[in-house]
């Protein structure tokens, strides 16, 4: 499609209806057309208005809407109804035409072709590839002026496309629109990496103090980086975090990072340097939080979840800031990692659960086992290490369980179906000592754990005798 072609779709596909051809076609009015796009040449338009063998340059009759809006009013609406998106909605930075000829924003139509689709999103007409260069498009330059124009009679910003004047408007009001746009102008090569590196490594001398405007900056560079999924850029972001620690100040950042894990094309690094922030003690509990909470069906992302709770059980409090309430929600969160999702067997669960609970009362953090960690320690399939506990570690047992109400009825129905088991199993008068206490034995010594590999120490014995909440069933 010739330039001339695309400026002439763009601009018709702008006009309102009641601009007419002879004959009932549409036509263009040189006056209208001016006015509407100041900032349109006026020998393209003479050119648009005066070719063609049907199209006339004389003035159409001028219809009178009743209650005709004017103004910035009036001219957001028309952004709205001509100048956005198809596909994101949103006023269009650099419009472009596909072979379809349906204008869209080029960054939003390369990403949805690189994803695998090859048909228009709205009229479904296959569109035309060049190798190496993804999908084929032309700029549609007439189209981008329009918008503008209307754009800043509304107060509607829209990203400059010069690099210098987008670099100034990331220190201003518009900052958050102004850092995707760069990052997806990198994308489709109008800026090259290596400016964005140099512009990150400016922001990184001149001062990422908290609080500060270049941290923020920086922080959403970073983020945008990793949420574009392009291995190049995403190895930028990685390189940022790795390097520089105030990466890890903003919540968006633990996330795409989290996120962009899941993608084996742009996993790269960032689940090593994740793990190193945790294993060396370099992260708060808010962030910690960010990891654990983060909600995934991706292996590697789970395993990377499973090895920094085995980092925060086996090591220091969190760094900086955090208070004990916030280091116990931590630990307890850890343990809940480790029991869901570890895969261990009962030996190594018996040893997260050691840790947890020791951590908890001995490393001046002073909190308890929350409720459902205390809910899960009396499930079916940790039978084995409560009777442990209880046998070698009373103590510090009991002094978690004087901390819940619950406790004490959880107990006593446990103990109820322990009973039964024994009874049922016909145990003589033998199995009970002189103050009517059942005789518990347990195969592992106090500070031996060697014999814990055999599960049959800890046989789970009948699921169905649980309800759903793991609970004793009553008889």
């Amino acid at each position: 499609m010739s330039s001339f072609a695309s400026s002439t779709v763009a601009m018709e596909t702008f006009l309102p209806s009641h601009w007419l051809r002879a004959g009932g076609e549409r036509a263009v009015e040189l006056q209208s057309a001016m006015a509407i796009s100041p900032r349109a040449k006026k020998a393209e338009i003479v050119g648009l208005v005066s070719s063609g063998t049907s199209l006339k340059a004389t003035r159409a009759p001028r219809l009178k809407l009743p209650g005709k809006k004017k103004g910035s009013k009036r001219a957001r609406e028309l952004v709205e109804q001509y100048g956005h998106c198809p596909i994101s909605m949103e006023p269009m930075r650099r419009p472009v035409l596909p072979s379809s000829g349906q204008a869209f924003e080029e960054i939003n139509i390369v990403r949805y072709c690189a994803a695998g689709n090859k048909r228009c999103p709205i009229s479904g007409v296959t569109l035309k590839f060049s190798k190496g260069k993804g999908v084929c498009r032309v700029a549609d330059h007439a189209l981008r002026n329009v918008i503008r124009a209307q754009a800043d009679v509304a107060k509607v910003y829209i990203p400059p496309l010069e690099k210098d004047r987008l670099l100034k408007d990331l220190e201003g009001p518009h900052m958050v629109d102004a850092v995707k746009a760069l990052v997806d102008d990198t994308y489709l090569g109008y800026v090259s990496l290596a400016d964005l590196q140099s512009y990150l490594g400016d922001l990184v001398g001149r001062s990422l103090a908290r609080g500060s405007q270049q941290a923020h900056i920086f922080f959403a560079i970073v983020a945008e980086c990793l949420a574009c999924r392009s291995p190049d850029i995403v190895r930028v972001g990685v390189h940022s975090m790795s390097k520089h620690k105030a990466a890890w100040e903003h919540p968006r950042v633990i996330l795409e990072a989290l996120s962009v894990a899941q993608d084996p094309d742009c996993r790269g690094t960032v689940l090593c340097v994740i793990e190193n922030r945790f294993r060396n003690c370099e992260y708060t509990a808010q962030q910690a939080k960010a990891v654990l909470s983060f909600e995934t069906e991706s292996v590697p992302v789970q395993q990377c979840q499973v090895k920094v709770a085995q980092l925060i059980l086996e090591g220091s409090n969190a760094a900086g800031r955090s208070s004990a309430a916030e280091s116990g929600a931590v630990i307890n969160q850890a343990l809940e990692i480790m029991s869901d999702l570890s895969g261990y067997d009962v030996y190594g669960r018996l040893q997260c659960w050691m840790r947890a609970l020791d951590r908890l009362r001995k490393s001046g953090i002073g909190c308890s086992l929350d409720e459902a960690n205390l809910e899960r320690l009396f499930l079916p399939k940790n039978r084995g290490i409560l009777g442990y506990l209880a046998a070698h570690q009373q103590e510090l047992l009991e002094w978690h369980m004087q901390r819940h109400t619950k406790a004490l009825g959880m107990c006593i129905r446990f103990m109820a179906h322990s009973w039964r088991s024994h009874h049922a199993r016909g145990l003589d008068e033998g199995a009970f000592d002189s103050n009517g206490e059942p005789m518990v034995e347990f195969d592992f010594e106090e500070d031996d754990f060697e014999d814990f590999d055999d599960e049959d120490d800890f046989e789970d014995g009948d699921e169905g005798e649980y309800d759903s909440e793991g609970i004793p069933e009553e008889e």
